[in-house]
């Protein structure tokens, strides 16, 4: 095995060009692997470090000298790359993988430092060259680098986007319409803004807490997001639901996307302590059943609640979980409407949860039975239920406009309204849009207060009940919400 050099070197180069050729001289080839750290959902890491595929990444082949580019290529899956060039005499060659992959349409995918500088890892260097001979590097191995007393290794990184943009690429999505950026390291918390996703010094092996934030990218990129950020947590049903959506639907798409690469035991979500030898979790949740947080997890404003229901939609028979069972109706052998679990729930996320307003779960929710109703209510009932996210009938429809509003009466009596499923008063059933209207009238200069609760007065804790409430002018503009 060769050594490698992994440094921070601009991609840009001279390009030699070599006019009337038309045929290559030689084949560049060779494999590029790097160094990965292994982890489970019980023991965090296992101080296992195994070596795996550099996949479809940027490789040149250098003049050592010059660095004058004479040929580009890519890796394959394996993180092999046979590249064909032309040029004739001898040179002296270095054959160079970059952070980057251009495999995916006109915007590349990309791991850059804090000052937007690309990685690479590089052969030995292969002096007086007959450039008329093939040239085969061995295999290359990116070692770990260190940023704050923590690990990473930007292969790895660049890895789990190009994991994410094949699961969107196999539900039919186009290709990114933007450059897919990851930054480490990134300071003390990952996030992602717009197409970039800024990983934490301490994320920098974390692989689920990577999908988490390439999840708010393939959000923004793909459907809509009115997240409306901030502090959030796990076993809390007092949130902002749709904060709570942007981060359960993120995390879901982590497990949805390590299930699709046939890992074992994918549906979790943990974050390690990335100075830890072995151990270190600082932060875990399964999504099969919630745990250890499984008794305090529910409700619409929950992203645990999110993310374990949205879980069971995509999960099977199949999904080895660790030992915990697939424990719903929706188990790979009921369709929707024709579609497996991943392709229905993409068809949702980049369709009616894309043009929802005030995004939530119960968007979601109602995007599986319209504009097209998958079949499956009593399903998807009984495992958003089972998460205490009830989406049932309202009897006061049809009140889904200012036209036709519910009349109430001031006072401090509940009306008895539930949030809307599906009604036979208002087509199309089931599901709708559940924009609830109700109209009062006031006083000049009358004070007023409008809250929501669960039938019964039962508590929060037990309901998980999450509204979302807009106060109107008559004339329909935003009075308070």
């Amino acid at each position: 095995m060769r050594a490698a050099r992994l440094t921070h070197l601009a991609a840009a180069a001279a390009l030699a060009l070599f006019a009337g050729r038309a045929h290559a001289d030689f084949v560049a080839s060779g494999t590029f692997r790097y160094v990965d750290r292994a982890f489970t959902f019980g023991g965090g890491w296992t101080g296992a470090e195994p070596q795996l595929p550099v996949r479809q990444a940027t490789v040149q082949v250098l003049d050592a000298n010059s660095l004058a580019v004479l040929a580009t290529g890519n890796t394959d899956n394996n993180g092999q790359f046979a590249i064909p060039v032309v040029a004739s005499g001898s040179a002296s060659l270095i054959v160079r993988c970059f952070s980057r992959s251009n495999q995916y349409g006109t915007f590349a995918l990309q791991v850059v430092d804090n000052l937007g500088i690309e990685y690479s890892v590089s052969s030995a260097t292969f002096a007086n060259w007959d450039l008329s001979t093939n040239l085969a590097i061995g295999t290359v191995t990116a070692g770990k680098i260190s940023a704050g007393g923590r690990q990473a290794n930007p292969f790895n990184l660049l890895d789990q986007a190009v994991a994410a943009i094949d699961y969107v690429k196999a539900r039919g999505a186009s290709n990114p319409i933007a450059v897919v950026r990851m930054v480490w390291p990134g300071g003390a918390g990952s996030f992602a803004l717009n197409s970039t996703a800024t990983i934490a010094d301490d994320d920098g092996y974390d692989d689920v807490v990577q999908l988490h934030e390439l999840g708010h990218v393939v959000h923004n990129l793909y459907s809509d997001s009115d997240s409306t950020g901030g502090s959030h947590t796990f076993g809390e049903s007092d949130q902002d639901p749709r904060l709570s959506f942007g981060e359960g639907w993120a995390t879901f798409f982590a497990g949805a996307v390590r299930q699709s690469q046939g890992l074992f035991d994918p549906g979790y979500y943990l974050d390690c302590n990335g100075a830890a030898a072995t151990g270190g979790v600082q932060l875990s949740m399964r999504m099969e059943n919630g745990s250890p947080y499984a008794s305090a997890t529910g409700g619409e404003a929950d992203e645990g609640a999110i993310f374990c229901a949205l879980w069971d939609v995509v999960d099977t028979l199949a999904t080895n979980d660790g030992g915990a069972t697939d424990d719903d109706a929706l188990n790979g052998t009921i369709s929707f409407a024709g579609l497996g679990g991943d392709d229905a729930q993409w068809q949702v996320f980049t369709g009616p949860v894309r043009v929802a307003t005030n995004l939530t779960i119960r968007d979601e929710f109602h995007g599986f039975f319209v504009p097209v109703d998958s079949g499956v209510y009593p399903q998807l009932d009984a495992i958003f239920n089972t998460w205490k996210q009830r989406f049932r009938l309202d009897a006061l429809e049809p009140n889904n406009a200012i036209g036709s509003a519910t009349p109430l009466v001031l006072g401090n009596a509940w009306s008895p309204t539930r949030t809307l499923y599906s009604s036979t008063a208002n087509p199309p059933v089931p599901g709708d849009n559940d924009s609830d209207f109700y109209s009062f009238a006031l006083a000049a200069a009358a004070v007023f207060e409008v809250e929501t609760r669960y039938p019964g007065a039962a508590s929060d804790a037990t309901t998980y009940a999450d509204t979302h409430v807009t106060v109107r002018r008559p004339d329909g503009s935003v009075f308070a919400q």
